[in-house]
């Protein structure tokens, strides 16, 4: 994994506050954000050495480190469509919809780059574009097609219980709670979706 970059700079925006306004934060006030406490448990732990994983690390990563080279402009290189559009690349699973609508080009080009890439480990993707071009639509694809990769290698099991390796349990209260865990392969199953 590339080093993180050094900040070389700091900068502030210094500007009155009302009194009243004194603990009152807006979307832009990163100072007060909730995600402050995380991002200090971030750097906590990458001071003591203990790196994050790959999603988080390209996400943190500076522009000098992340290798642009692999950038595409899909505009431009009707290869990389033809490739990525492929049959052979489609997800088996889809989202149960009451119309039955395939995803359109852009949304099926996104989906099969993301189970290509991210199926086989951890790792950041991103999709843009306006309100009502179907964000949501692939995103439901591409859960459906997680869910039916984790389920095919289940079902490839003698027994379903055979996806565990143990338990663990904890106490609340006066009750005591267990859950099964999961074997090695069937981890790294997990989306993390942010807006």
């Amino acid at each position: 994994m590339p080093a993180l970059s050094e900040n070389l700079e700091i900068r502030i925006k210094a500007g009155l506050v009302a009194s009243r306004k004194k603990y009152s934060a807006d979307d832009q006030d990163f100072l007060n954000s909730f995600f402050v406490k995380d991002l200090g448990k971030v750097a906590a732990e990458i001071r003591k050495n203990n790196l994050p994983g790959k999603g988080l690390w390209t996400f943190l990563a500076g522009d000098d480190a992340l290798d642009v080279s692999k950038r595409i402009d899909v505009r431009t290189s009707s290869g990389t469509l033809f490739q990525q559009l492929s049959p052979a690349l489609f997800p088996p699973g889809r989202w149960p919809s009451k119309g039955h609508y395939p995803l359109v080009f852009s949304q099926q080009f996104a989906v099969n780059s993301m189970v290509r890439e991210l199926m086989q480990g951890s790792g950041l993707f991103a999709v843009n574009g306006p309100p009502g071009t179907g964000k949501t639509t692939l995103l439901r694809d591409l859960i459906a097609a997680v869910v039916v990769e984790r389920a095919t290698r289940i079902a490839e099991l003698a027994r379903p219980e055979q996806a565990f390796s143990g338990k663990k349990g904890w106490k609340v209260g006066k009750f005591h709670r267990v859950i099964f865990t999961w074997r090695d392969e069937f981890k790294g199953f997990e989306i993390v979706v942010a807006s």
